[in-house]
């Protein structure tokens, strides 16, 4: 076989894997772009947004960019401004300047949410992406107001429900959260909630933990102040839509701009400015205001105002360095201490600059799924037609129950813990699936598309006989046999014979597929029996037993009948009477194939050929 090596499959699932690819195309910034299909990202040079602050894009689910906008203005995927998609109300100067965000059960409807730095209204326009020859118009829905009353704090997180959002503002100059609910019916009526500090500036960003579970907002407070309140942490409940429990972080900064949680939400940074360039952390695991405090660390400095944190798709935390060419990176987000790798020169988006913006997205799209307990593990993952794999559980949830499908396999389901000897009878592409269950009855699925592949058997060798040489039809390669038996250095598509016998040539193709032929040859003179056998099998098909007959030549001999696979291989062998002229094979243990049945005696071999099906 081509592939000989044991083949392991686990189904561990990082963030890298399953942070979703909406968020792949990032536009920031003056003119900067990058393209997380790679790691590090590719940098982009197709921007033409010019944003100090606030931006949001979104790819489609495999990744392909829709549209980016700054709040005022909206491109398409070839930057060029989309039909009326000017005027928009959001800022060049508001910190979430806007939100891009699904409409729920739609494939074409896309809201864009905007705060404004000047007036504190927040607005809500819809992008349909069906129009426009699939570039998208901003159509009639344009400028909606969402609320008279927001600072630049904009940004959303799933539903509990799975299919739903909660778009959340804070309003400016008091204590309340305000929450949308974002449904396939449009959006609700607010949820107030009034918990925490008096908002004191209307700057810095509002991040969602990527499970929704917590929030945490930014703050400017009076310069000059040795114990700030610039932080707020605050619980959410993303069934209900309301916050509580707020905490506040105070720090030796007085201003906080940017925050982002980390993937698992135990660890949350911050970005302090202006004039510090400093880039903090704080462990949240204790969950105990004076303890979380305690903890925090400086993990580094920037390269200019340390600006927006954001989690991106390869499970690191970009910050924007104002002015620079390079955003900065915290490679090991989910690291406690300067184990979290901080780099201010992560990466150049030259000819593109930072600024203090990064783009906004839905914080869900971050969430760090948990490991996939289920695991296969199959000998081969690529066979040849009538051959068979073995497949093995290496889950790691003590499933009690196991439920197996095998695509093309037969059988085609099995409920055993490791079923063996799963043959594949027609060339193809196949999935398998494993449903493990344990003691409580919870249960877990894995789906591998395509595992399998199997090949087709090349057609049986002809062979041509001129005198005492053997020769083969063309194939790959070859390998001569003489009574079952290699002959060594016999792999041309040729052979002399120099005794009588069953000569067998397999040959194989290049993906190391086998099939044979055989015939037996006589040479007067050195082997004086010219008697033949004849031999006969019944039934052929068969499904398991099988009677042998052969004529009365072979009485008084010593007799042996041997049973050999399509590539030569013995599978079993027994001893006969030489009176006998009958005898009976159970095959009911070997998987469906071809196979041979020879009977020898002390001068001849006679072969048939048998199909094995089930």
């Amino acid at each position: 076989m081509k592939k000989t090596l044991l083949f392991l499959f686990l189904a561990l699932f990082s963030l890298s894997a399953q942070a979703q690819k909406e968020t792949w195309k990032w536009y920031f910034g003056y003119t900067a772009a990058m393209d997380f299909v790679t790691s590090p990202p590719t940098i982009l040079n197709d921007c033409a947004m010019y944003q100090f602050e606030g931006s949001s894009s979104i790819s489609d689910s495999a990744g392909n960019l829709l549209f980016y906008t700054d709040g005022t203005t909206v491109w398409d995927k070839n930057s060029n401004i989309m039909p009326n998609g000017t005027g928009l109300l959001g800022d060049l100067s508001s910190t979430q300047a806007a939100l891009i965000v699904q409409y729920p059960g739609s494939d074409s409807l896309y809201y864009i949410f905007t705060t404004n730095s000047g007036y504190y209204f927040a607005h809500y326009s819809i992008v349909d992406m069906s129009l426009n020859g699939g570039l998208g118009d901003v159509g009639a829905v344009k400028n909606q107001i969402l609320t008279t009353n927001s600072a630049e704090k904009l940004k959303a997180v799933k539903h509990a429900n799975g299919t739903d959002y909660w778009v959340v503002v804070h309003q400016i100059y008091n204590d309340k959260f305000v929450a949308f609910q974002v449904s396939a019916s449009g959006i609700s009526s607010a949820y107030v909630s009034s918990v925490g500090i008096t908002l004191p500036n209307v700057i810095g960003q509002l991040q969602f933990a990527p499970d929704g579970s917590k929030a945490a907002m930014a703050t400017y407070v009076n310069p000059g102040c040795t114990e700030c309140e610039t932080i707020q942490l605050v619980d959410f409940d993303n069934s209900t839509g309301y916050f509580s429990n707020a905490q506040v972080i105070t720090t030796p900064h007085w201003q906080t701009y940017g925050l982002e949680f980390s993937p698992n939400g135990k660890l949350l940074y911050g970005g302090a400015n202006p004039g510090y360039d400093q880039v903090w952390q704080w462990d949240l695991s204790s969950g105990n205001i004076d303890t979380i405090i305690a903890s925090q660390l400086q993990v580094g400095t920037t390269l200019g105002d340390a600006g927006s944190l954001q989690l991106a798709p390869d499970g690191k935390i970009y910050v924007a360095q104002t002015g620079s060419y390079y955003v900065g990176v915290i490679n090991n987000p989910d690291s406690v201490g300067t184990a979290c790798d901080w780099n201010a020169y992560g990466v150049n988006v030259s000819p593109g600059q930072s600024q203090l913006g990064l783009p906004n997205f839905v914080a869900s799209y971050f969430i760090e799924e948990p490991e996939n307990p289920v695991a296969i593990i199959a000998n081969t993952t690529e066979v040849c037609k009538k051959f068979c794999v073995n497949f093995t559980d290496a889950s790691s949830n003590d499933p009690v129950v196991w439920q197996w499908t095998f695509e093309g396999g037969s059988p085609p389901a099995s409920d055993e813990q490791n079923p063996g000897d799963v043959c594949y009878n027609l060339a193809g592409v196949y999935d398998v699936t494993l449903i493990t269950t344990d003691v409580n009855g919870n249960s877990d699925t894995l789906s591998l598309p395509d595992y399998i592949t199997v090949f087709e058997t090349p057609p049986f060798p002809v062979i041509t006989q001129n005198g005492y040489t053997l020769t083969s039809s063309p194939a790959l390669a070859y390998q001569w046999q003489l009574n079952s038996v290699d002959i060594p250095g016999a792999t041309n598509q040729s052979y002399d014979v120099l005794q009588s016998g069953y000569y067998t040539v397999l040959i194989f193709d290049e993906n190391g597929c086998v099939n044979s032929s055989g015939l037996f040859v006589q040479i007067v003179g050195i082997d004086e029996t010219s008697h033949e056998i004849t031999l006969s099998l019944f039934p052929n098909p068969s499904t398991g037993a099988i009677t042998i007959r052969w004529n009365a030549f072979a009485d008084g001999q010593h007799l042996q009948i041997d049973l050999l696979n399509a590539i030569g291989q013995l599978n079993r062998t027994t001893q006969v009477s030489g009176s006998a002229h009958e005898t009976e094979m159970d095959l009911s243990d070997l998987p469906a194939g071809i196979y041979f049945v020879q009977l020898k005696t002390d001068h001849v071999v006679a072969s048939q050929k048998l199909c094995l099906t089930r």
